[in-house]
């Protein structure tokens, strides 16, 4: 068991990682509920065949992205945070132009592949009817380099300390410009793929403009500061895509275990399938913000620790954050399972195969959470083939399952697959964690937490439920009753929870970060 001490200097620490996952989560969930809107929005205008085809291009654009970015973002926090932490400021210009010229180039040729191939990738998605995908495709192959360049640097940006970029620009502004443009589209009349598809990808134009000139900002601000002057001359390299490579293969995986379910489900069940499972997965994301915003204030704040050896220092954050993780994710998640019965209903008639899915996907993201950002403690750490190898295993347990299980019990089996891939790409990789650092997430403060939300949050509303009847009123006061008990418990431990360092996060932490 890793000691974790406290001080002066730990507790300026968590007020910064406080602040900055406060900042994260608002921004988050700004994109989670316009994420949902957008859902919403195109079911209703679409139809549910309409919809599938929408989800599903879509899926494989994000994949498609993924795969140019060649996994630079993360490269660009490790390389950035590592070259201001020893004084290098001089470096980053050249770590930036390292990290970003491979994947233009990147991102122009998987364009040009997708726009060749878009026949055979629509007769693969729909098979019945693939002139519904084949345009849409073409389309988003155009808005793809904009996407991979966006993407890049605003994820990349948390080098330099700073979350407004991700936050205001990729978070908020790209989720808004979507749902806005959607909504011109389907008042134009445009409501088929095609519309809605290039109304949901056209806002990444106008993010990688932003996020080019934000870049170049922070990158001469950082020099004017150290009153230092760029090197132009080249190297590091091989180091950058030394470290980057494993890491690109591993996001690929990790965006494939997330979109690629999707994809299958409409290829072998049809896109109106696909629809329901994409429409109720969704809501997924309102646990998954919680994730989004304390990986990205925590990202960055590990790989400074790490990078010097602080083990100690490390296994703090590690324990805080999963601690934080579990009562921001498993109210969420919890509830997703209580309300399964009721949440389909939101999208109209037909979408009630989604309640089992709800129930099995929840019960494996408490698992996941429970677990921390284990993959990014071992990423931070330089052990990037390891989070490829363990990425690769639990795609391989997901894709296997798919195959199987999707022809015999539908939109369940891809259920299934990807819960056992999620369970699978955590617990192994928290047991290397253990083995090869002795970082564990389960302190006192994450062992109270789980205990905590389990009982107000899980406990109270099923047993309503149960006494009285499984109807939405009740369930919602039973929920209503555990929340209120769920706050007076974390006030009553909020020293144990660490929730003081909140106290803190709208105010400046006295660290050294070139926020803007």
């Amino acid at each position: 068991m890793t000691d974790v001490s406290s001080g002066p200097e730990a507790g300026g620490n968590l007020q910064k990682l406080a602040k900055d996952g406060v900042l994260g989560l608002f921004g988050a969930a700004i994109s989670a509920v316009l994420n949902v809107v957008l859902v919403m929005v195109v079911i209703r205008s679409a139809g549910k065949e309409g919809a599938g085809v929408v989800f599903a291009v879509t899926s494989l654009f994000l994949i498609a992205s993924t795969v140019a970015r060649l996994g630079s973002p993360t490269g660009l926090v490790y390389f950035l945070v590592r070259a201001r932490t020893a004084g290098r400021v001089e470096a980053l210009r050249h770590i930036v132009r390292t990290g970003l010229g491979p994947v233009v180039v990147a991102s122009l040729v998987v364009a040009g592949l997708m726009i060749v191939g878009a026949p055979t990738l629509a007769r693969w998605i729909v098979p019945k009817d693939p002139d519904v995908a084949l345009v849409p495709l073409r389309v988003l192959a155009l808005l793809l380099p904009a996407a991979a360049v966006s993407d890049t640097l605003l994820m990349g940006s948390r080098g330099f300390d700073v979350m407004r970029p991700l936050i205001l620009v990729e978070r908020i502004g790209r989720s808004v410009g979507q749902v806005l443009l959607t909504g011109v589209a389907i008042l134009l009349g445009a409501k088929g793929a095609t519309g809605l598809t290039s109304a949901w990808a056209l806002p990444y134009v106008v993010t990688a403009a932003i996020a080019i000139a934000w870049t170049v900002k922070l990158v001469r601000r950082a020099e004017h500061r150290a009153d230092v002057k760029p090197s132009l001359a080249p190297g590091g390299g091989a180091e950058y895509w030394r470290f980057t490579a494993p890491r690109a293969l591993q996001s690929i995986v990790q965006i494939a275990l997330q979109r690629l379910d999707v994809v299958l489900v409409a290829a072998l069940r049809g896109p109106g399938d696909a629809a329901v499972y994409a429409a109720v997965t969704r809501f997924l994301v309102f646990g998954q913000l919680g994730a989004q915003a304390i990986t990205s204030a925590v990202q960055p704040r590990l790989g400074a620790q790490l990078s010097v050896g602080d083990l100690v220092g490390a296994g703090r954050v590690y324990q805080v954050s999963t601690c934080w993780l579990v009562l921001l994710t498993w109210p969420v998640y919890l509830s997703l399972a209580v309300f399964s019965k009721q949440i389909p209903d939101l999208f109209g008639r037909g979408y009630g195969a989604g309640t089992a899915v709800l129930v099995v996907l929840a019960g494996a993201m408490l698992i996941a959470t429970g677990s921390g950002l284990v993959d990014v403690v071992l990423a931070m750490s330089g052990r990037t083939t390891w989070t490829l190898a363990n990425s690769i295993m639990a795609l391989t347990v997901d894709v296997t399952l798919n195959l199987i299980l999707i022809p015999r019990i539908g939109i369940l089996g891809a259920a299934v697959a990807w819960a056992g891939a999620i369970v699978a790409n955590n617990l192994v990789p928290l047991a290397q964690l253990g083995l090869a650092m002795h970082l564990h997430p389960f302190g006192r403060g994450t062992l109270l937490a789980m205990g905590t939300a389990a009982t107000w949050l899980a406990a109270v509303p099923v047993a309503a439920g149960l006494l009285a009847s499984w109807t939405a009123p009740v369930l919602l006061a039973g929920m209503a009753l555990g929340t209120v008990g769920y706050v007076l418990t974390l006030w009553r431990w909020r020293s144990v929870f660490e929730l003081d360092a909140l106290r803190g996060a709208g105010r400046r932490a006295p660290l050294v970060a070139a926020e803007i």
